[in-house]
């Protein structure tokens, strides 16, 4: 790939209302699989108080869709989805607790058609965690996995307000 314009173009986003809209679209399905569902909100201080940013909605919903379904299908019952910003950056966060993942299951897990351990007998082709760090990385954001205890695994996405949107290989 050579360096050049995402297709999708930025635009002025209230990512409490796209970051809703995605989650309502998940309750019922965390609701068939049993699993609890909690979405938090938590502007911080200095910040823009509607949470608009200018990014792409598109980019932005791929993101959150993958975390969630990931959490959906193995979070163990229970599944938080946070969404913070301040006056620079958002983030999301993501946590369950389900079986987690070894520290080479993290290290990999980025990487296309990689399947850890606990999503053997489940659908899937493990590209949705490459497919958001790609996504992350055209937007200057970055994606990391920390342990939960006593068992499960957080994923935390954060992006800059605004985005270079280049790829490059």
């Amino acid at each position: 790939w050579t360096q050049k314009k995402s297709v999708f173009s930025d635009e002025d986003l209230d990512l409490s209302d796209a970051a809703k809209s995605v989650v309502m679209r998940y309750m019922e399905a965390a609701k068939f699989a049993g699993t609890e569902f909690t979405f938090k909100e938590s502007p911080r201080s200095g910040s823009s108080e509607t949470g608009t940013f200018r990014t792409n909605q598109q980019t932005f919903e791929l993101i959150l869709c993958n975390l969630l379904d990931n959490a959906i299908k193995y979070g163990g019952g229970a599944v938080t989805c946070s969404l913070g910003w301040s006056a620079h950056c958002y983030s999301l966060v993501v946590e369950d607790n389900g079986p987690g993942m070894t520290d080479d299951e993290k290290r990999l897990a980025k990487q296309a058609r990689y399947r850890g351990d606990a999503s053997h007998g489940t659908d899937g082709l493990g590209l949705g965690l490459s497919v958001c760090e790609r996504a992350l990385h055209g937007l200057g954001g970055e994606m990391a996995f920390e342990d939960v205890q006593p068992r499960g695994l957080r994923v935390k996405v954060t992006c800059p307000a605004s985005s270079p949107h280049t790829f490059t290989k």
